[in-house]
């Protein structure tokens, strides 16, 4: 359906067939609409329109939900489930299908939102699968070829619900709904993330921080990835300092306190030999007397 601003319907279009069909999420770019959404939780589907409705093509995929649609750089990107498992697409813009690839685990997982900034692909959803309860958020980083650069989940020990992201400058918001917080039942949660672009475990405001590369996940070359770093306490700045040579440091400390106690047991052990050989000769001595 199409509103003007102030909530006239200017016209309405429908789709589908016999069987029920669910539209799931829009996007505008260009002068072109497009649709997705899935046909029954068996099929997915992909429309596109233009600004007065008329269909210019359609396109279907095996999968069990589209729920959420981004258009970039001549791109479309889509996400949902299939298969229990978050289910990420890319089309050009002629409905071709580019490459399609999955997030999960054992349980299932679900992909319910989809923003692109900068080259990099977000994707929000739930997952049963990994994190501390029922189920929790999960917020997933791709680049334009569908390479997995990171993933994070949020909750708690009751069920939280990923729903829908934005990103703004170097920031990633996220919204959805939480049982594990607030004050009862189900409340709205909204999370604010920095952005990793090196996929080193630290964000990029950290990184400016610390003076490290954003752009390295390792700026001193020295095998370690920054975040590693900063969690052991080194210094990811200095290739010389890294959890390695600690770890060999610390190893020479304790063999060096180990030898100093073989020392110090040994000088004992030679004195006190000393003393006891003095007293036998000198009560040999005095036997003799």
């Amino acid at each position: 359906m199409k509103y003007d601003l102030d909530g006239n319907l200017i016209w309405n279009v429908t789709w589908g067939g016999g069987s029920s069909d669910f539209g799931r999420g829009v996007f505008v770019y260009g002068d072109y609409i497009y649709v997705v959404g899935d046909i029954g939780y068996s099929d997915v589907f992909l429309l596109k329109y233009d600004l007065d409705g008329n269909l210019i093509w359609d396109t279907t995929w095996g999968g069990d939900t589209l729920a959420s649609v981004f258009v970039y750089d001549n791109y479309i990107y889509a996400t949902g489930d299939a298969g229990n498992d978050v289910y990420l697409l890319k089309y050009d813009l002629n409905g071709n299908l580019i490459w399609d690839t999955t997030w999960g685990g054992n349980l299932g997982d679900f992909g319910n939102g989809v923003f692109v900034y900068e080259d990099y692909i977000y994707v929000v959803g739930t997952t049963w699968s990994f994190g501390a309860g029922y189920s929790d958020v999960c917020l997933l980083k791709y680049d334009l070829d569908g390479n997995l650069i990171w993933n994070v989940t949020w909750g708690g020990s009751d069920n939280d619900f990923g729903e829908s992201v934005f990103v703004y400058g170097d920031y990633i918001y996220v919204a959805g709904t939480t049982c594990s917080f607030g004050a009862g039942g189900s409340d709205v949660c909204l999370l604010k993330y920095d952005s990793d672009d090196d996929g080193d475990g630290l964000g990029n405001h950290q990184e400016s921080e610390l003076g490290t590369d954003p752009l390295d996940a390792d700026s001193d070359d020295d095998g370690f990835l920054d975040g590693v770093e900063v969690a052991e306490g080194t210094d990811p700045l200095d290739p010389s300092d890294n959890p390695r040579v600690r770890y060999y440091h610390e190893i020479a400390s304790i063999v060096g306190i180990i030898i100093v106690i073989l020392v110090v047991c040994v000088f004992v052990w030679w004195k006190r030999k000393r003393f006891v050989c003095r007293m036998e000769r000198l009560a040999g001595e005095a036997y003799e007397l």
